[in-house]
């Protein structure tokens, strides 16, 4: 009985590493699609169902609105750049510092997902600062 707790517990441990290895592996994909705006990785990355939520601009979209900005944002990243750090991870959830740095200005945030089977179903960003001093 002891050995089958064991196992058990071994499975549990495994699962709970690879989910949250997964919500990492997802949030790196994110951060480099959104610098390159590659389309295609955001079409494979987001679920269907998903919900982006800017707080900074009191607005939620939807995978498609998130796709179709991408156009705007493709100007604003000329010349700029977009560091992250992931701060921690669950086994469906991941939190990042994210310093965009555009030419002019900076921005400092802090942005959430909950990751579940391999696709991003919800991301929350918020501006916390108008520079990345101590990012």
């Amino acid at each position: 009985m002891k050995q089958l707790f064991a196992a058990l517990m071994l499975c549990m441990i495994s699962n709970a590493s690879f989910a949250a290895d997964n919500a990492e592996a997802i949030v790196e994909k994110w951060y480099a699609a959104l610098e390159s705006v590659d389309r295609s990785v955001f079409e494979e990355i987001i679920a269907d169902e998903a919900v982006i939520t800017l707080n900074d601009l009191e607005t939620d979209q939807n995978k498609r609105e998130f796709i179709d900005s991408l156009d705007e944002w493709q100007d604003a990243m000329r010349g700029a750049s977009i560091r992250h750090k992931i701060e921690n991870t669950t086994p469906e959830t991941a939190s990042v510092l994210v310093c965009y740095t555009f030419p002019g200005n900076e921005t400092l945030g802090r942005e959430t997902f909950r990751v579940v089977g391999g696709k991003v179903r919800e991301s929350v960003q918020t501006v916390i600062g108008d520079s990345c001093a101590g990012y």
